[in-house]
């Protein structure tokens, strides 16, 4: 599964990093210059409860975006509340057809803007336990001991084989589970 960080910030960096070391095909995209070179020139370096790493995640700066060649089978939108619509629209040209999906990575907060820009058939809800700091470019930090920290569904509420797959993805930064009930 190839997955794209819409948002590299705290949380962003912490699941992007942890899926990296874990062995997943991640790529952070984030529109803080000094981040993104950062991340490329010396890695990513996690700290706090996920432990001391420096990760060498793919990271772009999103004018890079368009020298993606091969789809992502996923887009996380790990950004503020009001960058929802745009990060949503700039991940969808880069999706794998049909099965593309987008993941509202905001608690659940923006679902429905999400799914507006998507389609609610592309979008994935999940609600998110961990902690994580941002505290420099290139330095994340794991704030949290939680061990269910992933609760992915659809918005419908149906228990889908997509979300359980997610959520088995998700088990390399912390448990996870599918929800019926975001």
């Amino acid at each position: 599964m190839r997955i794209a960080i819409i948002g590299a910030g705290a949380i962003g960096c912490v699941v992007g990093g942890m899926l990296t070391k874990a062995g997943r095909d991640v790529t952070l995209i984030d529109q803080w210059p000094e981040h993104v070179e950062t991340i490329k020139r010396q890695g990513l370096r996690l700290s706090g409860t996920c432990g001391e790493h420096v990760i060498r995640v793919k990271a772009l700066h999103v004018h890079e975006l368009q020298s993606v060649t091969q789809p992502f089978d996923a887009a996380f939108v790990a950004v503020k509340s009001y960058d929802t619509e745009w990060a949503t629209a700039l991940a969808l040209p880069y999706l794998a057809r049909p099965d593309g999906v987008v993941v509202d990575f905001q608690n659940g907060i923006n679902d429905e803007r999400v799914a507006a820009v998507a389609g609610r058939e592309r979008t994935l809800g999940c609600v998110i336990t961990i902690g994580a700091g941002l505290y420099e470019a290139g330095h994340a930090m794991r704030t949290d001991s939680q061990s269910v920290g992933f609760k992915i569904g659809e918005l419908d509420g149906r228990e889908t084989a997509r979300a359980r797959k997610l959520a088995e993805v998700m088990n390399d930064v912390a448990g996870s589970t599918v929800t019926t009930n975001l």
